[in-house]
């Protein structure tokens, strides 16, 4: 029985701890070792072969594990309450916490809870499969970091001086951010451009390896303009509540349009614009990501 850690499983609306009572996880497996596939070329009289690609499948997931209840009614509730969480096509959050690190996955369920009846009528086993499409686990809550952002300089209570005024917020001008990157393997990141007023081909540029990432577009006040690297590449903008894919407006054609990604170690990017810079902020998120937990 898994007694040392804590196996949490969350949906848009349900979530259960199964470490904790009345459920009780007896085995889980595919939590930690990665499938990883070696793709090579052998040419004519070649000795060996040589190395075209390296990639990490999906992670197959099971978790097995018993249910207890005083009576058949509870019984059939917990029971219903694991089938209204691994539904078909939901996508779920697994978060496993052990030795003081909870780390995070999302998957999905490829079998439904099966359930067995044992020859103790308040104890019924059950077992779950799920696959993840994306095999790593990531750290549980993400980094963010703030450029040109104001950050309030005020607190209650609050006593404005005659004739002096108050400070109610001071702008960070710095346009290089640090950006460290405690993984073995490179990151994908949420990068949000916003504009205070009308700014004219933002872009990200990373100062180590001269990569850069840019749009092509004139942003307006109010506009904000969130770009997904890694391995989802998306462009979304969003004005007066109305979103709007902007993955046409990426820099293709003129050699920016890489999807910025943040190599192990630390990373040092530079946002800036080629008109309006000074109404420009830009904000990154991330999260440390794992082979296994």
């Amino acid at each position: 029985m898994v007694t040392d850690r804590v196996v949490t499983v969350l949906n848009r609306r349900e979530s259960i701890t199964l470490t904790d009572p009345p459920f009780y996880v007896e085995n889980i497996s595919g939590f930690d070792s990665l499938d990883v596939r070696i793709v090579t070329s052998q040419g004519f009289g070649q000795d060996g072969s040589s190395l075209v690609n390296v990639y990490t499948e999906q992670r197959a997931m099971k978790i097995e594990g018993a249910i207890f209840a005083a009576t058949t009614e509870q019984m059939q509730a917990l029971r219903s309450a694991m089938l209204n969480l691994f539904m078909p096509k939901e996508k779920l959050t697994i978060k496993h916490s052990y030795g003081g690190t909870t780390r995070t996955i999302t998957a999905y369920t490829e079998k439904t809870p099966a359930f067995k009846f044992t020859k103790v009528s308040k104890i019924q086993t059950y077992s779950v499969s799920l696959t993840a499409t994306d095999p790593f686990w990531y750290e549980d809550g993400n980094s963010l970091v703030e450029m040109a952002s104001t950050k309030g300089a005020f607190r209650f209570a609050l006593a404005i001086p005659v004739r002096k005024g108050i400070i109610f917020g001071r702008k960070s001008t710095s346009k290089i951010a640090s950006l460290p990157n405690r993984s073995a393997v490179k990151l994908g990141m949420t990068i949000i451009f916003t504009a205070k007023g009308e700014v004219v081909n933002p872009y990200v540029l990373n100062v180590y390896t001269r990569e850069c990432i840019r749009l092509n577009c004139m942003m307006e006040a109010g506009q904000t303009v969130t770009i997904t690297t890694g391995q989802d590449k998306t462009a979304d903008s969003r004005i007066n509540g109305v979103s709007e894919d902007y993955i046409g407006h990426v820099d293709i054609a003129g050699g920016n349009g890489i999807f910025l990604e943040l190599d192990v170690g630390d990373n040092l990017l530079r946002y800036g614009a080629d008109g309006g810079e000074e109404y420009l902020a830009v904000k990154f998120v991330y999260a440390n990501k794992y082979i296994g937990v």
